[in-house]
């Protein structure tokens, strides 16, 4: 009795093998090696040997190929901790975030500060330029208000596109950046 519980083992052993081995040997065949026809493509994938060519008004494509940023009017908000000092964004709005070529973009700040906001700047980064933009107090106070510029588009945006915000007060600076792409 002992060898046919033993020999049922050895049987569901060797069974079991070559179940692995089968169907690891199908997986290999259905996804490596199946006709062209039939593969899919993973998203943001081109196949080998394909060309791509960019509209000739607007250069060639930059590689890998830009994802799409949301269009019109974007609000974010940040969160600052409670040791920092000096001034605060608690909110930036663009509008839009993608304008055409040749189009305003307006850029509004909501700071608070625990001393007065002293001054208040943008540097725009695009693909080959860079743009200094001076905001102004349209609301509230300095220590507690909303901040405004605006600056016409005159560069594409396809690799890089970012915005760096510079605001003193008396009691420290805010200098960080915003990275669109």
């Amino acid at each position: 009795m002992n060898t046919s519980i033993s020999l049922v083992k050895i049987l569901l052993i060797v069974s079991a093998l070559a179940f692995v081995a089968l169907g690891g040997a199908n997986l290999y065949l259905y996804y490596y090696k199946k006709p062209a026809a039939q593969q899919t493509l993973k998203p943001n994938t081109i196949p080998a040997g394909s060309v791509i060519q960019a509209p000739s008004k607007t250069g060639p494509s930059p590689t890998p190929i830009p994802y799409k940023i949301p269009g019109g009017l974007q609000t974010y908000r940040f969160s600052n901790g409670s040791e920092m000092k000096g001034p605060k964004i608690q909110s930036a709005t663009i509008d839009p975030l993608d304008p055409a070529n040749g189009a305003k973009q307006t850029i509004t700040l909501e700071i608070e500060s625990d001393s007065p906001v002293t001054s208040t700047e943008i540097i725009v980064t695009t693909d080959k330029k860079k743009k200094n933009i001076d905001l102004k107090l349209t609301d509230g106070d300095p220590q507690k208000g909303t901040y405004q510029g605006s600056w016409q588009i005159n560069d594409s945006y396809l690799t890089m596109y970012a915005f760096r915000f510079i605001i003193k007060s008396a009691n420290g600076t805010y200098d960080n950046v915003m990275r669109i792409r």
